[in-house]
């Protein structure tokens, strides 16, 4: 049993080594395979102590050989264990082809999962013949049944129809002690119930958009992009945990030199380019070519994502909680160490201009590290950052907070209409 997508017998159980704790991946495909969804995908795929994995659907945004064959690829290079797979509604042309069966079992020591397909918000027939000749005979302690769309429960109406549900609920409910759980995906977020007794986890976290159900659901907190990890307890029951990916290290690239370095002036060069699209956007629109400036402007979003998908290769993304140390950090530094060291050389030197539009940048950032040091606060502290308006001055790059723009910026002494509000 090699690493990356594995082909078990259709119809059938199949037996795989004894495994200690395998993950279930929800939805990890079907909002677009740019680098930043694959990067949270290929840190869910290299979880810690995971025997197998276990992609619960969607993996794919829509039925298109290509997209499949991107995906197989990258699954095969970049997993660190056996993986198997669910059907989900995204995956529907040349499913069977690229990742095998859609209704099997896999047996270990005192596990059985079996895997069906609901990917048409019902269960085939085969599908129920199979799960009911399963439970009619021997099973072992823990039995984890998994499927794409979640059935009728107490949190989304995103799921089965009663009527559908119903079909697998008549084979299962003689043997529902047996059934230690129930996993899906389908919706992109996580959260917990109970059907007929039976633990329900909902996860879609595996690269899709989160998509949090309501601001109050009981498990709210974990709205994050993640895995959950099976394993047994110290009696041999068969137990859960959620593990969120957004902090968790994805080495495998940038632990090549050549290839970090790469990276890093790709990433450099495509910033560039963000930027100077997006100057070129203002002086064309400035100079009444309104259509050059539409397209400098779809280019600069363009170079935009492109460095942002190398960011995430690079493995930059964190929480937010370190998104805003790391700035308020790194404004310090340009008010304390760079900004000023550069002010005295060019004073030193009579390089005037320079020292103007240093000065100007020194005084934005003090702004910056005390709007950023006042949301950490109250991030740490759980508050809620409240919204509010915000005004840049578009001569001197002055940023502040206030109802309305002020008559002249406090900075440079630009006229009220050299004031934009940043939406």
């Amino acid at each position: 049993m090699g690493n990356g997508i594995v082909r078990a017998a259709a119809g059938k159980i199949t037996q795989i080594p004894k495994i200690n704790s395998f993950c279930a991946i929800g939805d990890p495909g079907c909002d677009g395979l740019g680098a930043a969804a694959m990067g949270i995908f290929a840190r869910a795929l290299n979880i810690e102590n995971a025997d197998l994995n276990i992609i619960v659907g969607d993996i794919v945004p829509h039925g298109s050989r290509p997209l499949y064959e991107n995906m197989s690829e990258f699954i095969n290079s970049t997993a660190s264990t056996p993986v198997y797979t669910i059907c989900g509604n995204h995956d529907t042309a040349f499913f069977d082809e690229y990742f095998g069966p859609r209704n099997y079992a896999l047996s270990s020591d005192g596990l059985l999962i079996v895997l069906l397909d609901n990917s048409s918000k019902s269960f085939s027939s085969e599908a129920l013949s199979f799960f009911r000749e399963i439970l009619q005979g021997p099973l072992p302690e823990n039995v984890a049944v998994f499927f794409h769309i979640p059935p009728p429960n107490s949190l989304t109406s995103n799921s089965m129809k009663n009527e559908a549900w119903a079909e697998l609920r008549e084979v299962y409910l003689p043997f529902r002690e047996k059934i230690k759980y129930f996993v899906c995906g389908h919706v992109h977020s996580f959260f917990t119930d109970a059907i007929d007794g039976i633990p329900l986890i909902v996860t879609g976290g595996g690269g899709a958009r989160i998509e949090p159900l309501n601001n109050d659901f009981k498990n709210s907190e974990n709205v994050s992009h993640h895995v959950v990890r099976f394993y047994f307890d110290n009696t041999g029951k068969l137990v859960h945990e959620f593990i969120a990916l957004e902090n968790l290290p994805y080495t495998k690239e940038i632990s090549d030199e050549k290839l970090a370095e790469y990276l890093q002036n790709a990433f450099m060069n495509e910033c560039a380019a963000h930027f100077k699209y997006k100057l070129y956007a203002e002086s064309a629109a400035g100079k009444n070519n309104p259509g050059l400036a539409a397209l400098f402007k779809a280019l600069s979003d363009s170079e935009y994502r492109h460095a942002k998908n190398h960011y995430y290769v690079m493995g930059k993304s964190a929480s937010l909680e370190k998104y805003l140390k790391d700035s308020a950090e790194n404004e310090n530094y340009e008010i304390s160490v760079m900004y000023k060291d550069y002010m005295e050389y060019a004073a030193e030197k009579g390089h005037g201009l320079a020292k103007y539009s240093f000065f100007d940048a020194l005084n934005a950032e003090k702004v910056h590290k005390k709007l950023l040091e006042e949301a950490l606060d109250k991030l740490l502290k759980k508050e809620k950052i409240p919204v509010e308006k915000y005004f840049t001055c578009t001569s001197c790059g002055n940023t502040f907070r206030a109802n309305d723009a002020p008559h002249r910026c406090p900075v440079c002494g630009a006229p009220r209409d050299k004031i934009n509000e940043c939406v």
